[in-house]
């Protein structure tokens, strides 16, 4: 069956992407099922550690095979950047993370939560600034950590902290080409 969310009375368009890529989310957020309801509640244990699941598995494989292959500085390196992203206030992939359990794509079960689709979005999100910012101020507001004053500070605080965000990329792949978890 093929799955065409602007058909569904349910969904609303939210956002469309400088390249057409239309986001849909539920008219109402209570009719988030629960399975997206969970996912949400782990995307915001990752977020709190301002780090996607994804990231945290990849980082410990490349931990493993550098202390595999003998080379401690490097396992210990990873340790450290792991570490350091804990005194983070907050970190962009983590927060779109938790914006990929709302928001779906066109062709998207709202149904079920899907790894191929959120790497899809955080896609969307490397490749369109504008797309990216509209999600961050929505992700801030769903992360609830922040009154609304505070979410414009941490848009800039993120902005400020892009760079030390991607350092984590000298051992791992962006957002949307990490390979995808089960569970």
């Amino acid at each position: 069956m093929q799955i065409d969310n602007s058909k569904n009375p349910l969904l609303a368009l939210v956002h469309t992407s400088k390249n057409g890529i239309e986001f849909y989310s539920y008219a109402d957020p209570l009719q988030i099922s629960a399975l997206r309801g969970v996912a949400a509640e782990k995307a915001k244990r990752f977020l709190d550690m301002n780090l996607t699941s994804r990231s945290l598995t990849e980082l410990v494989k490349e931990i493993k095979r550098e202390a595999g292959a003998g080379d401690i500085v490097k396992a210990f390196s990873i340790v450290q950047e792991i570490e350091f992203r804990q005194s983070f206030l907050c970190e962009e992939s983590s927060i779109l993370d938790l914006v990929c359990i709302y928001f779906f794509l066109k062709d998207e079960n709202p149904e079920e939560p899907s790894e191929a689709f959120n790497k899809k979005k955080h896609k969307v999100f490397e490749e369109d600034a504008q797309c990216r910012g509209f999600f961050l101020k929505i992700g801030l507001a769903l992360c609830k950590k922040f009154s609304p004053k505070q979410e414009e500070d941490m848009l800039i605080y993120l902005e400020e902290n892009q760079i030390l965000s991607e350092r984590i990329r000298r051992y791992i792949q962006p957002e949307s080409s990490i390979p995808s978890i089960s569970g």
